[in-house]
């Protein structure tokens, strides 16, 4: 009876053996979702990225971890394409700017704006997109980037109301520091009042505390004023770069040196973008275009119509135009002016404006 017994257990020894590892292996990868799972459940706003109906949000929440954790690596990758798309189009379009000496009069219009932003995009999707490849912890990097869309990912990974979402973010940051920014031009035009210019400067900056929205007449006025050692971007205060920084969506506590160069290429490349509008007129424009680039100049977008976006736009483009070749900074200021007081509803006499080719 004995060697029965010993036989069986000699027979189940490996069973058991071999139990024993792939149980610890289940366990190992069962928190692993499960902390996977955690993440997902932190943030009710990401658990609605993956639902847009109340149908798909009710099959969403009666998915298993480890379903959910695929679904969001899915659409991970599903962004990862799309961005993907967008860099090899911009690699087509710089090959076509680099055979052409860089000469950017013959990119279109919309060539130049998917350039821009597609450089902008690649820049701060790259380091996620790079550390989902890393061995196994790679596969957290989805939920850490999911967490705080806005910051690590680009417009590829967002879903329609994260879109309305950040547009209102924006708004809110730009309202939060244009008017401080237009009463501290206002006090640099006292500090400098011996100047023959200052005058037209603080009736401007009277004028946009007043909730006045400014003509392009009013604010070419005031261009001298940022040349030279008075506001031009080599010779602004640390302080009023920060604020500057700020109204155009940029980090604040970055070195003096690093807001001045930021500040300026995002300037020269808004001037290339007015350059070919002007050429090719506003009417190639679709309207999430328009959006995008009336947006990016400081306008809020949100809930004004088509026809008053290209009447805004339309009189930004003409004031690039006649600023030439003024400091940066100017243009930089301007988009305070131009954006902050704006309405919907105004009229204007300036009827006249090119919105069409020609």
């Amino acid at each position: 009876m004995a060697t029965p017994n010993v036989g069986r257990l000699q027979c189940l020894y490996p069973h058991v053996l071999n139990y024993r590892q792939y149980h610890g292996l289940q366990q190992g990868t069962f928190v692993y979702l499960r902390f996977t799972g955690i993440i997902y459940n932190r943030n009710n706003g990401f658990q609605k990225n993956f639902s847009t109906s109340p149908r798909n949000a009710a099959r969403s929440a009666d998915l298993t971890r480890y379903q959910k954790f695929r679904k969001v690596i899915s659409t991970f990758v599903a962004g990862s394409k799309h961005l993907g798309k967008d860099v090899k189009v911009m690699f087509q379009i710089q090959r076509k700017l680099k055979s052409n000496n860089y000469n950017w009069e013959i990119l279109k219009t919309e060539e130049i704006l998917h350039l821009h932003q597609t450089r902008k995009d690649l820049l701060k999707s790259l380091p996620v997109v790079v550390g989902f490849f890393i061995p196994f912890l790679g596969y957290a990097v989805p939920f850490v980037a999911f967490l705080y869309p806005k910051q690590l990912l680009s417009h590829h990974y967002w879903q329609p109301h994260q879109r309305e979402k950040f547009a209102q973010q924006d708004v809110r940051r730009r309202r939060k520091h244009q008017l401080p920014l237009v009463r501290e031009v206002g006090r640099l035009a006292l500090r400098y009042k011996a100047s023959r210019y200052s005058t037209d400067l603080m009736s401007t900056s009277v004028k946009a505390v007043n909730k006045k929205h400014l003509s392009n007449e009013e604010l070419l006025q005031m261009a001298e004023f940022f040349e030279g050692n008075l506001l031009g971007f080599d010779h602004l205060p640390h302080y009023h770069l920060k604020k500057l920084s700020q109204v155009w969506l940029i980090t604040p506590w970055l070195p003096k040196s690093f807001l001045r160069i930021r500040l300026k290429r995002l300037v020269k490349s808004i001037k290339r973008e007015d350059a070919a509008i002007k050429k090719e007129g506003l009417v190639n424009l679709q309207e999430h275009q328009l959006k995008v680039v009336c947006h990016s100049r400081g306008l809020d977008t949100t809930d004004v119509d088509p026809e008053a976006l290209v009447q805004w736009l339309a009189e930004w483009v003409e004031l690039s135009d006649a600023a030439g070749d003024t400091d940066e900074s100017f243009l930089a200021h301007c988009a305070v002016f131009k954006a902050m007081n704006y309405s919907k509803d105004r009229k204007t006499g300036d009827q006249d404006l090119v919105v069409q080719k020609g």
